[in-house]
């Protein structure tokens, strides 16, 4: 398989876990933004969105002002994955988690559920999308289960009116970012073959074909797949940097005593790029890699990996391991280039931010101890 080059692509440390403590770390100085006023109505491009649980397990999608004052928090009948700012309007929509068969579309100047979308019959979201350039398309990772293979639905915006469907090259898509040229979409395709009426269960552990797929929004072509060096790595997520490098977080679904790297990146290389840790780093992970940010200005990366209760921020320049912090159920994470920091939530209320030009500490940016915060996080534009 050729490698995918770069002018092809524009063309077409550990420690105790548990809380961070609310007493001993201060909360985050200006925060993402300048907190209002209460009762000021924060701009749409002010919140931060996120899906979340309550004590009593209900399901909610939110967004949440600067200081940590909701905006709004509207009750969904199941549980929610990520999120999608459109950027042409104040509009979100969040996703089902894998295999909900729900979009759910919100005015964010209100605050309002505006529609709910479903899936067609036979067909499950993996609880990911992407907006093109100017708004008008919504791209979403599917399981098309009773055909056994992963496609790429297409959403007029207007209505969010399902025009068709793309094959992405493989079984599993899930998390997919537009490259800089607003063509090209990179896809992070776990291989991982499942059916609802199975719940999550891998029906495929021996045969599968994770990748980084490179596949053109315009017709549809699977322009270039990268696989990792082992068929059970499950490439979920990933962020792609200003300038196209695209960093993965990895599930690996093999043997426990496997030491494998699960973060990769790749930027025109002709392979995926392992980035640089010792192996009692990597054990620590619980072989669960989620969220991926990235701060293009000082090509640095953050990953969080909830089973090992971990932080970790790399080096883009140098694929190697920058700083690890850690926090015990860590969720999602987002940055925010306005504040140069990046915030994480966890599964105890916290959202923490992480100033971009000070990695080496972590600070209580808000908290609400009876929500659970779900695995990702959008920051708005502001």
């Amino acid at each position: 398989m050729t490698g995918i080059k770069r002018r092809q692509l524009l063309g077409a440390g550990l420690g105790g876990l548990g809380l961070l403590g609310l007493g001993a770390i201060g909360l985050a100085g200006a925060g993402w933004l300048a907190p209002r006023s209460h009762g000021q109505r924060a701009a749409a491009d002010d919140l931060l969105l996120s899906a979340c649980n309550d004590a009593r397990g209900n399901h909610w999608i939110g967004g949440w002002r600067a200081d940590g004052e909701p905006a709004f928090r509207i009750p969904v009948a199941h549980r929610a994955h990520a999120i999608s700012w459109r950027p042409d309007r104040a509009q979100a929509v969040f996703y089902a988690r894998r295999p909900g068969t729900e979009l759910y579309i919100v005015d964010l100047d209100r605050g309002e559920l505006q529609q709910q979308v479903s899936s067609p019959p036979g067909y499950h979201y993996y609880g990911h999308g992407a907006f093109s350039a100017d708004g008008s398309r919504l791209f979403t990772t599917e399981n098309a289960y009773q055909r056994g293979h992963g496609v790429i639905g297409i959403y007029d915006s207007a209505y969010y009116r399902r025009l068709g469907e793309f094959h992405c090259g493989g079984i599993g898509p899930h998390q997919l970012e537009f490259l800089s040229d607003q063509t090209t979409l990179a896809i992070a395709t776990g291989g991982i073959l499942t059916h609802p009426d199975q719940a999550r269960e891998n029906l495929n552990p021996d045969t599968m074909q994770p990748s980084l797929a490179y596949l053109d929004s315009r017709d549809g072509k699977v322009i270039d797949q990268f696989r990792p060096q082992h068929h059970q790595m499950s490439i979920r997520h990933l962020a792609v940097s200003a300038d196209d490098r695209v960093v993965m977080g990895v599930q690996f679904q093999g043997d426990s005593s496997e030491i494998l790297p699960l973060v990769l990146s790749h930027g025109g290389e002709d392979q995926l790029q392992p980035m640089q840790a010792d192996e009692l780093h990597w054990l620590g992970q619980k072989q669960y890699i989620a969220s991926v940010a990235v701060d293009s200005a000082r090509q640095v990366a953050l990953t969080t990996s909830p089973k090992g209760n971990n932080i970790s921020l790399w080096d883009l320049s140098n694929h190697s391991l920058l700083r690890s912090h850690n926090l015990a159920d860590v969720a999602g994470a987002t940055y925010c280039p306005g504040a140069e920091q990046f915030l994480v939530s966890n599964g105890h209320g916290q959202v923490i931010a992480i100033d971009a030009r000070q990695p080496d500490t972590l600070h209580n940016h808000f908290v609400h101890r009876d929500l659970r915060w779900d695995n990702h996080l959008a920051a708005g534009p502001g």
